[in-house]
């Protein structure tokens, strides 16, 4: 309290209104325009990086369901065990990029069901 003018402090003390003219009543003012203005830009970066991280996402999500789609192989008949799904089919997803020959994935709900491993080369390879 020791910075407020002495004409300001009894005027508050008062319950005077306060003159906007006085210059430390604008230097004030200012000062707290200056802090929203500065909070105002940072909400607005905090949420275009927000924006930019969750597009980031759908793209890899997006890329992701299109490589799944390129190295589905087959659609097989399999009981989902999920606890809300009753699926009766799967599909069987080459994979690559892991030590797994492929997965197999429930269409309905999308959940892993299992991994299927390298088939032997003299065998046909059976998913079932």
């Amino acid at each position: 309290m020791s910075d407020i003018p002495k004409p300001i402090l009894d005027a508050l003390l008062q319950g005077k209104p306060i003159d906007g003219r006085n210059s430390w009543v604008r230097k004030v003012m200012k000062e707290a325009e200056e802090k929203e203005r500065q909070k105002k830009e940072e909400d607005q970066k905090r949420l275009e990086n927000f924006q930019i991280k969750r597009l980031e996402e759908e793209s890899e999500d997006y890329q992701k369901l299109i490589t799944d789609q390129k190295n589905t192989i087959e659609y097989i008949d399999f009981d989902c065990n999920g606890k809300y799904c009753d699926g009766k089919t799967a599909r069987v997803i080459l994979r690559p990029d892991t030590r797994h020959y492929a997965e197999i994935r429930c269409n309905l709900c999308d959940r892993h069901i299992k991994w299927s491993p390298y088939p032997n080369s003299n065998e046909e390879c059976e998913f079932k």
